[in-house]
């Protein structure tokens, strides 16, 4: 064989042994390659769909969330409306029944300050017997009474109460009353037809004058109707 047969034999040799090869091919490698990576490419296609899906799924559930806690809020406000619908009307009951209590206990007053003016008239306006008139003013019957003092209803403010009408007492003032006015202790004095009665300036004059414990305490004293 000459040398240029032997290279052509070598070459078809190496062609042949390269093409009974056992392993893939380099177009069936290629295929491989372009399946493989299609299948990823699917895989990242479907990720991207399942996360656009659950952020989806994550946006309905997070609407459902706010909505019940919308509703739990908007009944909460219901209850607490409720509430105070309730605590205002038995403000109100209570308030009524104290304004009826209070109004008995005037009721009752003033039926004690009538039944002192008549006694007081019966026995001549003082039991000393020479008191003036205008230092029991009871006798006027009127609605206007003097005020010397309201007390905090706390403490013993009810007992100091009764002490300053025992001690005006004391100091021939006759219809000496000491009484509950609302949240307070007051002491009034007398029925007055006027507050500009003679008798009604000469008694508020005297009270101002008084001295209680050794000081003048009763400075301000007002006329009061009930």
């Amino acid at each position: 064989m000459s040398g240029r047969g032997w290279c052509v034999a070598a070459v078809m040799a190496m062609v042949g042994v390269a093409g009974c090869s056992s392993g893939p091919s380099v177009e069936e490698q290629l295929a491989m390659k372009d399946a493989e990576i299609g299948a990823l490419v699917g895989q990242n296609d479907r990720s991207k769909q399942m996360l656009i899906q659950g952020e989806a799924e994550r946006e309905v559930l997070q609407a459902q969330l706010l909505a019940e806690q919308d509703k739990a809020t908007a009944y909460q406000q219901t209850v607490d409306a409720q509430h105070e619908v309730i605590k205002e009307k038995t403000s109100a009951v209570e308030q009524s029944r104290q304004m009826a209590e209070q109004a008995r206990r005037d009721s009752e007053e003033n039926r004690r300050f009538a039944d002192r003016a008549m006694a007081n008239n019966r026995s001549g306006g003082s039991s000393g017997g020479g008191t003036a008139t205008a230092e029991a003013p009871a006798a006027t019957g009127g609605k206007y009474h003097l005020r010397i003092i309201s007390l905090p209803k706390n403490g013993g403010n009810e007992k100091i109460a009764q002490e300053i009408a025992a001690f005006l007492e004391t100091q021939s003032v006759s219809s000496v009353v000491p009484r509950s006015s609302g949240n307070f202790w007051v002491v009034d004095i007398g029925h007055f037809s006027s507050v500009r009665a003679p008798e009604a300036q000469a008694l508020k004059e005297k009270i101002q004058d008084m001295k209680y414990e050794g000081v003048r305490q009763f400075k301000d004293p007002i006329f009061v109707t009930y």
